[in-house]
């Protein structure tokens, strides 16, 4: 059987999780994407999260008082984040097993918000899911998305290590890696108009003195709907 993504970080799903209390990285990432919450999201809302992952910024919306729904393909992710809720009594929040691209069916209600943290890379066919989002989101609502940043330094020597000995093993799953500006411009054609846009995960002290775009292994992008 082809292992696919979703295996991948199914079998890799306690690890995963936990790098939101050990790793630098992933620490970074919630408190770049949580610092911009207040300012674009709207008070209150439906929201969506696509990849929610072991559901930490789920879970993060929800005790701010967001209706969640998270959507996952790996089985184990969601069994994480089902646990959580039944721990936490967290009422506002719930969870699909689902491949992505979705079926549009699983929602007979449009959302305020649709978030996806470093998830679209993984997807083959990422024009279907940035068509998929924009029907399924409220006029003016918000899509907030990151993406591994080609122009960094870091991603150039990951792909090299990847062609010499196989690693990381994340990688092997990865379709895009993309230009923040030409990302942007393409989810623009899906009827959106980019709010915010931004550079962040620096992997080394060594990349300090590189331009941002240059220096940082992700972006994360603001988009409202027309």
């Amino acid at each position: 059987m082809k292992t696919t993504a979703d295996n991948f970080f199914s079998e890799t799903a306690e690890e995963f999780d936990s790098g939101y209390s050990k790793s630098t990285v992933f620490k970074e990432r919630y408190q770049v994407w949580s610092s911009l919450w207040p300012e674009y999201l709207p008070a209150e809302g439906r929201v969506l999260d696509l990849g929610c992952g072991s559901g930490v910024f789920s879970f993060a919306l929800a005790s701010r008082g967001y209706q969640v729904t998270g959507i996952d393909g790996a089985e184990n992710m969601i069994a994480i984040c089902n646990k959580r809720k039944k721990e936490s009594n967290q009422e506002n929040a719930s969870f699909i097993l689902s491949k992505i691209p979705f079926d549009k069916s699983l929602f007979d209600i449009k959302f305020d918000v649709v978030i996806s943290s470093s998830v679209l890379e993984y997807i083959e066919d990422m024009d279907k899911v940035l068509s998929d989002v924009s029907s399924i989101l409220q006029t003016n609502g918000i899509f907030m998305v990151s993406m591994p940043n080609s122009l960094a330094l870091y991603r150039k020597l990951e792909r090299l290590a990847w062609n010499v000995i196989r690693r990381p093993r994340y990688l092997k799953y990865v379709n895009h890696v993309v230009n923040r500006d030409a990302f942007d411009a393409r989810v623009k054609g899906f009827g959106f108009e980019l709010l915010h846009s931004q550079y962040y995960g620096n992997q080394s002290k060594l990349f300090a003195l590189l331009p941002d775009s240059a220096a940082s292994t992700l972006f994360v992008s603001i988009f409202k709907k027309k």
